[in-house]
């Protein structure tokens, strides 16, 4: 009795793992001994917001504010949304009418946008969707929601369910769980389900062995109760039928919307539309950097970086500044104009860029596996090439060339290129250096490759080389 009277004087104690899994929480509070409190199991606990002291606001003078150049240079920055997209008035009208006509009559729909890169795909869907907001907004257009899946941003394909699903719901699930729920959401009639576009960029990255993440979002839209709309965005107008199934090209084939690239009068009015107001740059200096840009490959980011950087070539510096340029520069920069002589200089200086000098002084057979990597590209439409095929790809290029001697000292026995663990070393010393991605799965020949760099600073390297520049047309 007595060992059971002093126990029952002692205040219980429960162990620390049997407390969580009854839901106790033990509060230590000042003077007083701790007391067990009971707690939902699932009710999250209420946290105090936190207090964040906000830092001093940073102004600028007025002087640097109003400054034409740094105008400019905001302006012609790739990042800059500009008020209207030029040269795209075709693109956009047969975008925004299939769009429009799918959100009125609450069908799905599939949009397939093809054309190399920087030549306003997706900026002109996103133009097309910030349109159609507006006439929502209006109440001239039934509501609709929008949601974009870069193919780039995701580690995996399957991602994409959970991406949809989350927007849609606003719940986080996994992959798997997320294309079961959206195959049973699209199947079954929803009177209040709204239409809802999915922008899929960089559709080449989504592509998968089994094709079940494209079939997927290509084979919803054709369910008469999903109102879903899909707008994919490739690199390349033949990709559906080199790479993916006859039942996913069917149905991406009912309409296709390609974009070329810019010419040089475009790239004109494209940089002129950003500096309007501006008078920063002569007219001789913006159709030099366009008519550049227009011969190798249209893309409008370049011509934009290009003139950015010769505006602030020539932006007026101080005069401490000014006097450690050596005298040759002196004479062209700073002096408030972009000059023909400016823009000349800022091609140059990108040509002479580190990145530039390295890939001028890689050997020839590492040479020879970019421009192999660049053309099975091309012909696939897919960013990431086997190690076999672009090993195939630079053995035609040798036997191309093989009357020249420097290409005819890399073939290997039978006139072929290195065999496959030479073109493994060149490809993991091309990975070390930044230049490729390798995904080590599987054999050596499935191996797969992908650029890490610009497609054009590999171009704009070789252009200028007798014996290179038509690997790299």
């Amino acid at each position: 009795m007595e060992s059971s009277t002093s126990s029952s004087d002692e205040e219980p104690r429960t162990p620390r793992r049997r407390s969580q899994k009854r839901g106790i929480v033990k509060l230590p509070s000042k003077g007083t001994p701790s007391r067990s409190v009971s707690t939902p199991r699932n009710k999250p606990s209420v946290r105090k917001p936190l207090e964040i002291t906000p830092l001093p606001l940073r102004t600028l003078t007025p002087n640097l504010v109003s400054s034409p150049h740094q105008i400019a240079r905001a302006n012609l920055h790739v990042s800059a949304v500009p008020a209207s997209l030029p040269c795209r008035d075709e693109e956009f009208n047969a975008i925004y009418t299939q769009l429009e006509s799918a959100i009125s009559e609450g069908c799905g729909a599939c949009i397939y946008v093809s054309g190399t890169p920087g030549t306003g795909k997706t900026a002109t869907v996103k133009e097309v969707i910030r349109s159609l907001q507006l006439k929502v907004e209006e109440e001239k257009l039934v509501e609709f929601s929008f949601v974009e899946i870069n193919g780039m941003r995701v580690t995996d394909p399957n991602q994409t369910y959970s991406i949809l699903y989350e927007y849609l719901f606003g719940q986080r699930v996994t992959p798997a769980h997320a294309q079961t729920l959206l195959d049973k959401e699209f199947s079954r009639p929803n009177p209040e389900r709204i239409p809802c576009v999915v922008l899929m960029d960089e559709l080449d990255q989504l592509v998968t062995k089994k094709q079940t993440v494209l079939y997927n979002f290509f084979h919803w839209p054709t369910l008469i109760h999903s109102r879903l709309i899909v707008v994919a965005v490739a690199n390349t107008m033949d990709l559906p039928e080199r790479m993916l199934s006859n039942k996913i090209s069917s149905r991406m084939g009912l309409v296709r919307i390609g974009f070329r690239g810019y010419t040089d009068k475009q790239l004109i009015e494209i940089i002129a539309s950003r500096l309007k107001g501006i008078s920063v740059m002569d007219e001789a200096a913006v159709r030099l950097a366009a008519g550049r840009v227009a011969n190798v490959s249209g893309d409008a980011r370049r011509a934009l970086d290009i003139c950015r950087r010769a505006v602030e070539l020539a932006e007026p510096v101080d005069h401490d500044v000014q006097s450690t340029t050596t005298n040759d520069k002196k004479d062209i920069l700073h002096k408030g104009t972009v000059t023909l002589a400016v823009i000349n200089y800022a091609m140059v200086e990108m040509m002479r860029s580190p990145l530039q000098a390295y890939l001028k002084s890689l050997p020839l057979s590492q040479k020879v596996f970019l421009a192999a990597l660049l053309s099975e590209f091309k012909r696939s439409g897919v960013a990431e090439n086997s190690l076999g095929n672009i090993s195939e790809q630079a053995g035609r290029i040798c036997q191309a060339h093989s009357k020249n001697n420097s290409f005819k000292s890399i073939l290997a026995n039978s006139n072929r290129f290195p065999r496959l663990s030479g073109v493994m070393r060149i490809a993991s010393v091309l990975s070390e250096s930044g230049i490729v991605e390798m995904e080590n799965k599987g054999s050596e020949r499935s191996i797969k490759i992908r650029l890490r760099i610009p497609e054009e600073d590999v171009k704009m390297a070789y252009r200028e080389d007798s014996m290179l520049k038509s690997m790299f047309l």
